[in-house]
């Protein structure tokens, strides 16, 4: 069982587990940080604006949900297959690089067929994207397990991530005009090939106990309490993909401009920073369980403010919550599955949980697409706040049945 991210950092060099010294030496925290910061530039340019580029293109409604819904979906393949993997063989930065490499080949194919004019052929659009989002999340997934193997403070070192992630969304929009957007593919390309430079860097091979993935699953799964808060996260997730796919277009339609729907993410990206840095003291005080419980009923808050926003400059008044809805949320559930999973079925516990987030995510986006082009984002944010909702009540319920160590 694991304490908080924080607590190895609050040891003595002499007193630090052997994995923690040998997984990430001073010359690996460089590269860890410098793949967190370009592997996220790239996804601070591709969430805000994507779905502006396919509008751009012709797509809306449900051919729009239909693309923008791979990513989502394939995380619910792409994380399990990769997480038991990473448990079976021990593979870290070498399989990091391989899914890193995969990712920007399908934004550079993207950006050629953009260059060739056939941007706007649904079906060479949507095999580029298909190709991107089945290996973006086990990016994710695998960064998080080499820096939490890694010990000391993981908020800490994610926030470079998270700084990457503000840049890319502010810089991109306030940088590039909009009437050159069409070479969003390519930029997000060239920023994985940096993120792939800085995986060369990193611990290759993990030396953690190698552990049976399907048998650590299924032991996972049959415990109700982990299965609950599974069901809570896909909720969740469903909920939050009203933000990723129709926040920039309601900015949009309330009067912002480009630079202002960037500034708009930074806000919202900003508050993520403070959390992650500050945030790992608090699970040695309360339950993560709890502060999860917490953050969910802030999201319901959140969207539902979005919902009678009269105005994009009052976005900025909610933009900080994202701090909690979001950065405080990936947190706490972190911390439940190192509690939950222990070291050697990390990988897989994580795949589980990206892949419950995939299909409430997808389930939102396919719901969301469709109804923000028939009633508009007031409507989108109504259901996304009833869906927060919902996964406190899963929270809550859980809390209520299980007595959590």
């Amino acid at each position: 069982m694991h304490g908080p991210p924080g607590a190895a950092a609050e040891r003595g060099p002499s007193e630090a587990a052997p994995l923690q010294r040998s997984e990430l030496a001073l010359p690996r925290r460089a590269g860890m940080r410098t793949f967190y910061f370009a592997a996220f530039l790239a996804i601070g340019m591709h969430a805000p604006y994507f779905p502006l580029w396919l509008e751009a293109h012709g797509f809306r409604g449900v051919s729009m949900s239909a693309i923008a819904a791979l990513s989502p979906a394939l995380s619910a393949l792409g994380p399990p297959l990769v997480g038991a993997v990473a448990d079976a063989r021990g593979a870290r930065g070498n399989l990091l690089g391989l899914v890193c490499a995969l990712a920007g080949l399908g934004m550079a194919a993207l950006c050629a067929v953009e260059a060739s004019g056939h941007g706007d052929v649904f079906g060479l659009v949507f095999a580029c994207v298909f190709l991107f989002a089945l290996c973006r999340s086990p990016i994710l997934l695998l960064a998080d397990r080499i820096a939490l193997e890694a010990g000391g403070n993981y908020g800490r070192r994610r926030l470079w991530g998270s700084l990457g992630f503000l840049i890319g969304a502010g810089g991109f929009g306030r940088v590039v005009a909009p009437a050159d957007w069409h070479w969003l593919p390519g930029v997000v390309a060239l920023a994985l090939g940096v993120a792939y430079l800085a995986s060369l860097r990193l611990p290759r091979v993990s030396s953690a106990p190698v552990a049976p993935a399907l048998g650590e699953a299924w032991r996972l799964l049959k415990q109700r309490r982990f299965a609950l808060l599974l069901v809570g996260s896909a909720t969740f997730a469903a909920g939050h993909a009203s933000y990723d796919l129709c926040s920039s277009l309601y900015f949009r339609d309330l009067g912002a401009g480009g630079d202002t729907i960037g500034l708009l993410w930074v806000t919202g990206v900003v508050a993520e920073i403070l959390v992650m840095a500050i945030a790992a003291p608090w699970f040695g005080k309360v339950h993560p369980e709890r502060w999860l419980l917490l953050a969910y009923g802030v999201g319901a808050v959140r969207w539902l403010a979005m919902a009678y926003l009269p105005s994009a400059d009052l976005a900025f008044a909610l933009q900080p919550l994202h701090g909690v809805s979001f950065g405080l949320v990936w947190l706490s559930s972190l911390e439940v599955l190192q509690r939950a999973a222990g070291p050697r079925a990390l990988g897989g516990a994580q795949g589980l949980l990206m892949a419950a987030n995939a299909i409430g995510g997808t389930l939102g986006i396919m719901i969301f697409g469709p109804l923000y082009a028939a009633r508009g984002g007031g409507s989108v944010f109504l259901v996304a706040a009833a869906l927060a909702l919902a996964a406190a009540l899963l929270g809550r319920i859980n809390l209520a049945q299980h007595e959590w160590p």
